[in-house]
């Protein structure tokens, strides 16, 4: 006569030690397999990379924007209007609806859409100096006070320098005054939206620069000759 076999309940598998081992070495197999396919196809879903497609959002970097400059001198507004792109910018007055354009490190006036090399300066200030990169200098140099961020993800920081420091990086020149020097600038996602000199406390002058299109455009159109 053939002897019944019992089929053991998993209660009394999970006690034997062997058994347990076992079980739990097949458990870790199964997630080690389910974790490999999933990187490899996480990896076959992520788009190869490169130096064309990627975009720098750091603002030292920033050579992609349109801008507006508000000069506020006296109590009066004068808005300043610009287009760049890489090494190319237009530039356009509002006022005086006089045109500039800036290619490499040669700053041009436009007349009759004809080139003439001329100053930088617009409204008392070097041009040059309000681009980001020099911009970014002036905050290394200034002292950060504090900041404050909001629900819409801006965030607001406040640097301060003297008068001194401010010329000393503006065109090297020697100031002995001491008044305070505010520069307030604001983001959004990482992203610089606005960037503000108060020059108040020494002369009644504040710059205000406001950025759009961070890396959206592909060319700066002219008719040059």
């Amino acid at each position: 006569m053939e002897e019944k076999k019992e089929k053991l309940s998993f209660r009394e598998i999970w006690k034997n030690k062997r058994y347990r081992a076992l079980i739990i070495l097949g458990v870790y197999f199964v997630f080690f397999l389910f974790l490999i396919g999933s990187i490899r196809n996480n990896q076959g879903n992520v788009p190869p990379t490169s130096d064309s497609t990627t975009t720098n959002t750091s603002f030292e970097s920033l050579d992609n924007y349109e801008a507006t400059y508000t000069f506020m001198i006296d109590s009066t507004s004068h808005f300043v209007h610009t287009t760049r792109y890489q090494e190319e910018e237009v530039i356009e007055v509002e006022e005086t609806s006089e045109e500039y354009y800036i290619k490499g490190d040669t700053f041009y006036s436009v007349k009759n859409q004809k080139l003439e090399t001329t100053s930088d300066k617009l409204y008392g200030i070097s041009f040059f100096k309000l681009r980001p990169d020099e911009l970014s200098k002036l905050l290394k140099y200034s002292t950060f006070q504090h900041q404050t961020e909001f629900q819409d993800n801006r965030v607001r920081k406040v640097y301060q320098m003297t008068v001194k420091g401010f010329f000393s990086w503006l065109d090297g020149s020697f100031h002995d005054a001491e008044e305070i020097v505010t520069i307030t600038t604001e983001e959004i996602s990482g992203l610089m939206t606005t960037f503000t000199i108060d020059l108040s406390n020494y002369q009644n002058e504040t710059i205000t620069i406001t950025y759009q299109s961070h890396n959206q455009l592909s060319n700066v159109e002219t008719n040059y000759q």
